[in-house]
């Protein structure tokens, strides 16, 4: 029955047929129209080639150069996350990660996060879907600031159950840390205005946090930058749920070979004691054994 179940999901990946199952799948987020997005950025799909993008419109932009390599080249990748992506989950499906949709499957009628096992950390698969939430984006940002040689570190907010969580970063440059928050978009020429500071100075500046988030309710950005978690420096944010994902995307093709390959092998080794219990066995039949006692003592 396993064999069975996991080859059917398995052909579903492969063909891409999910039907029905398809009402499994998260829906995929709207666009609301507000925020940055541009669709023509949708032909970079992975961080090398975002990378790639950043350099030439850095190389050519005299405005980027002007202010400096460390404020010029971040404020460029920065940007190109920001108009790459709208905001929402991008998460595994029925078709192409089961084993994680089927997690959040499990688990989703005990909480109320939404996405969780399936919701996607490894870059490159990221770099597929037009939309990503906070965390995601940042994963994005961080990993190409980190290919072009700067330090970063994540900050998450926790917030309550009114306003939720919020994931930032920032980055390391002229000795100090900078701020960049992709996915809320807050006013960056408040930022600029201040040096682009970093999460304390906001935290204890609120009138400046608040003029640069003015799009979003005070309370919510108040309540988020009251309690900041630092995460550590270069290092990815989520190893294991990246972990995870891998493990899950291989088994999800994989995994109706060992299952079908547990089926021989129980198979033959039933068969095997099936025939040495019948070998070892003797069958009583009544008129035989008369006959032979006869024989015998005759």
């Amino acid at each position: 029955m396993l064999f069975i179940l996991t080859f059917f999901f398995t052909l579903l990946e492969f063909t891409g047929a999910q039907g029905f199952l398809r009402k499994l799948n998260y829906p995929a987020p709207v666009y609301n129209g507000k925020e940055y997005f541009d669709p023509s950025l949708q032909r970079i799909n992975s961080v090398k080639k975002l990378v790639t993008y950043c350099d030439s419109i850095y190389n050519v932009s005299t405005d980027q150069q002007k202010l400096g390599y460390n404020i010029g080249y971040t404020r460029v990748v920065r940007e190109a996350v920001r108009n790459r992506f709208y905001h929402g989950y991008s998460t595994y499906s029925i078709g192409n990660n089961y084993l994680a949709l089927f997690g959040d499957l499990a688990y989703r009628p005990s909480v109320n996060y939404g996405a969780s096992f399936s919701a996607i950390v490894i870059p490159d698969e990221i770099m597929k879907y037009p939309f990503a939430a906070c965390s995601q984006q940042c994963i994005i940002l961080m990993e190409a600031l980190e290919e072009k040689g700067f330090s970063v570190r994540p900050i998450g907010f926790k917030g309550n159950a009114r306003t939720g969580g919020h994931f930032c970063l920032e980055v390391y440059y002229e000795n100090s840390w900078h701020f960049f928050d992709p996915d809320l978009e807050p006013d960056y020429t408040v930022f600029a205005s201040h040096n682009y500071p970093d999460a304390k100075f906001l935290a204890t500046h609120t009138d400046v946090m608040l003029e640069a988030y003015a799009k979003h309710p005070p309370e919510k950005m108040l309540t988020l930058f009251n309690n900041p978690i630092y995460g550590a420096t270069n290092k990815f944010p989520a190893v294991k749920a990246r972990i995870f994902h891998y493990v899950t995307f291989f088994l999800s093709y994989t995994l109706w070979i060992f299952f079908g390959l547990a089926f021989i092998l129980i198979r033959r080794k039933n068969l095997a004691l099936s025939n040495k219990y019948v070998r070892n066995s003797r069958v009583f039949i009544p008129h035989l054994q008369e006959r032979e006692s006869s024989l015998h003592n005759a």
